[in-house]
């Protein structure tokens, strides 16, 4: 009995070890397809976009930052805490500058 809780604590440790080092090369590939994209002059640095979000939601903080390539285009996704406490999730084309969406996290 006692082999079989440890079999299954190791089992459970391994995948959330495993998960969690797949989340951080995810985020790694992130920054690094970002980097490329901005030396290449493909995006806008992620300065102008939390200038962007201080402009349309004055007072609020950035909770997250995501960097996506979506149908082609880059797209920055932000979670912001608005000066109401309303957290939000906000896309913004990455090349441009202009907001895609904003929508209240659920």
């Amino acid at each position: 009995m006692m082999r079989w809780l440890q079999i299954i604590v190791f089992s459970t440790l391994s995948l959330g070890l495993s998960s969690a080092l797949v989340s951080f090369a995810v985020a790694d590939d992130d920054q690094d397809a970002a980097r490329a994209a901005l030396a290449r002059g493909e995006i806008r640095p992620l300065k102008d976009m939390l200038e962007i979000i201080d402009d349309v939601l004055p007072g609020s903080n950035v909770i997250k930052v995501e960097f996506d390539r979506d149908d082609g285009f880059y797209i920055y996704e932000l979670k912001v805490i608005d000066a109401k406490g309303v957290i939000r999730e906000v896309e913004i084309d990455a090349k441009t500058g202009n907001i895609l969406d904003i929508e209240v996290d659920d």
